[in-house]
């Protein structure tokens, strides 16, 4: 097992070397750095592949909401947490602009979870889940830990 993590992580970084928006494979390095105690590494890569997000008004106008969503959460995760705030709000302010379903939705929920918002998370999971929603998309994401202890949440 620890062998298969290790190549993941190589993988990763060599896909992240290629491309710094390789998003998937940034996300996964966020997940190691996180777990590993160094969310700086991963805040250094978003900063480098999306450095709109790190400006004192982050602009969101045509980017994706996942790789902002991962963004703030690597700046939680490293203590940015006025700037993580920031970001968030940013990010659910264009999201609320969008058709709520599926994706944004989700989004939603993960950015609400990151900044420590549980009623609002767990509100957006419901709606997530009231338009159709699949549970495998988005209960076992990692953004979501903070809310596993909450009876709503394992309801």
């Amino acid at each position: 097992m620890a062998n298969n993590t290790a190549n993941t992580i190589e993988l990763a970084l060599e896909r992240v070397a290629e491309n710094p928006k390789a998003g998937f494979h940034l996300w996964v390095l966020l997940k190691h750095d996180i777990a590993t105690g160094q969310p700086e590494k991963s805040v250094e890569r978003y900063r480098i592949a999306y450095p709109m997000y790190f400006e004192p008004d982050p602009n969101l106008a045509g980017t994706g909401l996942w790789a902002a969503k991962d963004s703030a959460w690597a700046l939680m995760a490293a203590g940015h947490t006025q700037q993580a705030t920031d970001l968030i709000d940013r990010a659910l302010t264009v999201n609320h602009r969008m058709a709520d379903r599926g994706n944004t939705l989700a989004v939603r929920a993960l950015l609400q979870a990151i900044a420590g918002r549980k009623d609002e998370a767990i509100a957006s999971i419901n709606e997530y889940f009231a338009s159709g929603g699949s549970p495998h998309r988005i209960i076992q994401q990692a953004e979501l830990d903070s809310l596993r202890d909450n009876p709503e949440f394992q309801a």
